[in-house]
């Protein structure tokens, strides 16, 4: 998950599925549109994304209560909120990698480039 910190109000956050050489990349043409629609959802909790971005972007390996609660949310505001195309069945995929994983995978590098 990546977890863009704002200097005002609630950060935003974009779940990003890795591929199976364990890379992603992504493009504010992805992002943007996602956080404009949360601020349009819950304004009295997100500042605009364009202008209140703070310059850091975390970026985590999402546990399994993590992505179980990814795919609560998913269920409940799929009324109100357009998901991408098949974003719950890579939510039960990425569980499912989760749930077979080792203990060893608790580390990763994380390479962030902002354009």
């Amino acid at each position: 998950m990546l977890t863009f910190l704002t200097t005002y109000k609630n950060s935003y956050s974009y779940i990003v599925f890795l591929d199976k050489t364990g890379r992603a990349e992504v493009h504010k043409s992805e992002y943007l549109p996602h956080f404009d629609n949360e601020q349009r959802l819950a304004m009295m909790d997100y500042g605009n994304p364009r202008s209140v971005f703070a310059g850091t972007v975390q970026a985590n390996l999402m546990d399994e209560q993590e992505i179980r609660g990814a795919i609560w949310a998913h269920d409940y505001y799929s009324d109100v909120v357009q998901f991408e195309a098949g974003h719950r069945d890579r939510l039960e995929n990425a569980l499912a990698v989760v749930q077979k994983q080792s203990p060893l995978l608790k580390h990763v590098a994380i390479t962030t480039m902002l354009y």
